[in-house]
């Protein structure tokens, strides 16, 4: 058995620095072609595509996973006018709403055959919705005071409305198919037509500020781009080779247009650096883009056909010393991961500590990393590999945000476990993979495995063999809790482990991997689970009721689903930290139960019969 001491093996990160601007192809987990996307802050994002796709991202683009959508219709345009209310439009008038931050997402649309066109809100109670029919004509702009609970038509054209722009709280603009624009300077009550580019597709329209603004469109016999200083009331006009999509400006000077070919095929990308009097090609990987969002200029994303997701990033690097006890570590390595709480995290590199404990990690685009450092066990025994925070385990770790170009100057202090009294009780067991998570679908090597008594802290560490089993051997009489650390997947409960002084015996303890989580393969109890220091809960399996106990835990939302994705149950749970949850009516089968508030969930799962 092994006591936690610490013993100062630390890496210092001398610098994380910023330099070249550049396009990066992101890793998508669809090949569903995309349509737009949208980023509430610097981490968080969602984009829609074909089928009811929606995909969200907690660290910046470095990874991405899909948010039930409730409908296999059409996605497009996403509208968030607060950083807890969106609104994302799709085919057949669907209209989907979310109140807290995109976690979930209920339909709220007038249904029937209608296409979708410009979608807009001023604030999270009024917006601006355009309607048409199914040849993309013969539409209307609707008007909700009340967040979607009820719309009244504001205009009707025989034309289609393509998009909808404000400029302020009462001015705003909508682009129509026959080149005409609507304006309305009292919150959508009337509005005014000009007819301002003739026998031109208009597709958008957008305002840097009050008085400068931009179109585009065209034709089959190419593209125009318009530009207004008088707030919409002359528009002088730029050619361009192909057909005008979207217009999106970053700064007053810096902004881009999607270009699309007579058959509404991604043609190219256009610049813009010197306020739209001029546009020039942009080379971007991938397939090209259907939708594109800034968050500044420094930091941009795509996202079009075939699933592709780009982004418009600096390049970062990291580097370091290692050290134990002021001396630079000799050998041993580094491992950098991105950061995700509830999706395996990927392993962006693995290298070795150089000469006099230097590592360096280079290229880096903008995201959120874990840094997790093992010093080599033969020269330093005891060392157990620890995250940046002075931490064994992922999710206590201290994250590193490269969104920010400042110097950071990091400290890890090793976690080494030394010798306390040997008992003679053993524990063996599995680790394995139910989906293909870590590998195929199988035994899962190198996964650390702890063994902590609770309490005293003293604890022993572990990795899994070839077979996917680990053990501890002479083990003292106590209670102990087991724990696996895969980064990005959380436990959905500790397996606690009692032994008197005559326990001999072997208690074998095994853990299955899929995508939602590592879970206890025998969690079967009619006592309490512990899920997490401030979660329990009982009976599991669970015949009619399931009782949640929070200690000192406030969550906003309960949510239960099935294996398939498919939401079952659904409450809001604020300010209760005692709950009896009637599962009576739902099939005898495995379900997730998530608990949420707005920093954190926790998920686990509970057998019906």
């Amino acid at each position: 058995m092994k006591k936690i001491n610490i013993l100062m093996i630390s890496f210092l990160l001398i610098s994380i620095s910023s330099f070249s601007q550049k396009w990066v192809q992101q890793n998508s987990p669809t090949g569903i072609n995309l349509n737009d996307i949208h980023f509430i802050n610097q981490h968080v994002g969602f984009c829609t595509g074909s089928l009811g796709l929606i995909l969200t991202t907690q660290n910046g683009g470095l990874s991405w996973q899909g948010v039930n959508s409730g409908t296999y219709n059409e996605l497009g345009q996403i509208v968030f006018p607060n950083d807890s209310v969106g609104y994302i439009s799709g085919d057949k008038a669907t209209l989907l709403k979310s109140t807290n931050r995109g976690k979930t997402w209920t339909g709220i649309g007038l249904g029937g055959s209608r296409k979708t066109g410009g979608l807009y809100f001023i604030n999270e109670n009024l917006g601006f919705w355009a309607l048409g029919d199914a040849t993309y004509s013969n539409s209307s702009i609707l008007r909700t005071l009340n967040g979607g609970t009820g719309w009244d038509t504001v205009y009707s054209t025989t034309k289609w409305i393509t998009r909808i722009n404000f400029t302020n709280d009462t001015t705003g603009y909508a682009t129509l198919s026959d080149g005409s624009i609507l304006k309305t300077t009292n919150q959508g009550s009337s509005w005014t037509l000009s007819n301002v580019a003739p026998n031109y597709y208009l597709s958008d329209i957008t305002f840097t500020d009050a008085q400068t603004g931009f179109m585009g469109g065209g034709s089959f016999y190419g593209g125009l781009m318009l530009k207004t200083t008088d707030g919409g009331t002359s528009w002088d006009s730029i050619k361009t080779t192909n057909p005008v999509g979207r217009i999106l400006f970053v700064t007053p000077d810096k902004g881009y247009a999607i270009c699309f070919d007579v058959n509404g095929y991604y043609a190219e990308l256009l610049k813009t650096t010197d306020g739209g009097n001029s546009w020039n090609p942009e080379a971007i990987p991938g397939n090209g883009v259907q939708g594109l969002y800034f968050f500044d200029e420094f930091l941009g994303y795509g996202v079009g056909r075939g699933g592709d997701i780009i982004k418009w990033s600096g390049t970062y690097v990291i580097q370091g010393v290692a050290l134990a006890n002021a001396s630079p570590v000799s050998s041993g390595y580094v491992k950098l991961f991105e950061y995700s709480r509830f999706k395996k995290s990927t392993l962006i590199d693995s290298i070795p500590i150089g000469a006099n404990g230097t590592f360096r990690f280079d290229e880096l685009i903008s995201g959120i990393y874990n840094i997790y450092v093992v010093a080599d066990p033969v020269l330093y025994p005891g060392a157990t590999g620890t995250y940046y925070g002075n931490q064994d385990y992922w999710n206590n770790a201290t994250t590193l945000d490269l969104f920010v170009q400042d110097t950071l100057n990091l400290l890890v202090n090793v976690i080494i476990y030394t010798d306390v009294p040997n008992g003679v009780a053993f524990i063996t067991g599995t680790v394995k993979s139910m989906d293909g998570t870590r590998t195929t679908t199988g035994p899962i090597k190198d996964v650390d495995v702890t063994l902590k008594k609770v309490p005293g802290g003293e604890a022993k560490k572990a990795e899994t063999d070839e077979l996917g089993n680990y053990s501890f051997d002479s083990i003292t009489a106590g209670t102990y809790w087991v724990k696996i650390d895969i980064p990005g997947l959380p436990m959905d409960s500790f397996k606690r482990v009692e032994f008197t002084v005559a326990d001999t015996v072997v208690k074998g303890i095994d853990f299955g991997i899929d995508s939602t989580g590592i879970h206890l393969l025998d969690f079967s109890s009619t006592k309490e689970i512990v899920v997490a220091n401030h979660i329990r809960f009982y009976p599991n399996p669970v015949i009619d009721f399931v009782k949640i106990i929070l200690n000192n835990a406030i969550y906003s939302e309960l949510q239960i689903t099935d294996l398939t994705g498919r939401v079952v149950m659904h409450q809001n749970i604020e300010g209760q930290n005692q709950l009896t949850i009637d599962l009576s009516t739902l099939k005898d089968q495995i379900y997730l139960l998530t608990l949420r508030n707005e920093k954190e969930q926790y998920s686990f799962r509970i057998l019906k019969k």
